[in-house]
């Protein structure tokens, strides 16, 4: 039971936390999993009828599992480097990387070897109304803006920086998805369009 609740405990915590936060991620929950391997060990070793279950099927869901958690995309580390990649590449001229935080991102600042221009637009922590505007005259002095929407639904809830730099004068030109890094939306100046 103890082994039990070992495993189960965290997830469940993580699972009635996800409908505030969303943490509920394979690559987060894989402490538990040796729990689980305990408890089918346990389960093989106290029962007769398990017991005649061979021991090469468990290794095969086993190396199948790994496989399947290996080998896709979605389950794999955060993709900061494709992401300031793509920033690189689009950013032909004045550019600007915008994150909902009180500075860039760690691995945004590792990868960035071109030294785009970045900012955290949440000095506090979380983005409000009233200090959003000390940013405008950096905003509008760039024709391009990059908006990093990860973690946003804790920093910025209410949906701050894209409604106050469509109010500049920007336009959401296109919205690209990173696996672990979530969407990048590219804000163009509105006269880029005429």
């Amino acid at each position: 039971i103890k082994i039990l609740v070992l495993g189960g405990l965290p997830i469940l915590f993580a699972f009635f936390t996800s409908f505030f936060l969303p943490i509920l991620a394979p690559q987060r929950m894989i402490f538990s999993l040796p729990f689980y391997y305990l408890i089918l060990v346990i389960g093989i070793n106290s029962s007769r009828k398990l017991a005649l279950l061979p021991l090469s099927a468990v290794l095969l869901v086993s190396f199948y599992s790994l496989y399947l958690y290996n080998f896709n995309t979605r389950f794999q580390r955060e993709n900061w480097r494709e992401a300031v990649r793509f920033v690189e590449n689009e950013s032909s001229g004045a550019a600007l990387a915008v994150f909902a935080f009180p500075e860039p991102f760690a691995p945004w600042q590792w990868y960035n070897q071109r030294q785009i221009q970045s900012i955290g637009v949440a000095p506090n922590l979380i983005v409000t109304k009233n200090n959003i505007d000390q940013f405008a005259h950096q905003f509008l002095s760039y024709n391009r803006l990059f908006y990093f929407h990860y973690l946003t639904d804790l920093t910025d809830p209410e949906k701050i920086v894209p409604e106050y730099l469509q109010n500049l004068g920007f336009i959401e030109s296109k919205k690209n998805d990173f696996p672990g890094v979530g969407f990048v939306s590219t804000y163009e100046k509105a006269f880029a369009f005429r």
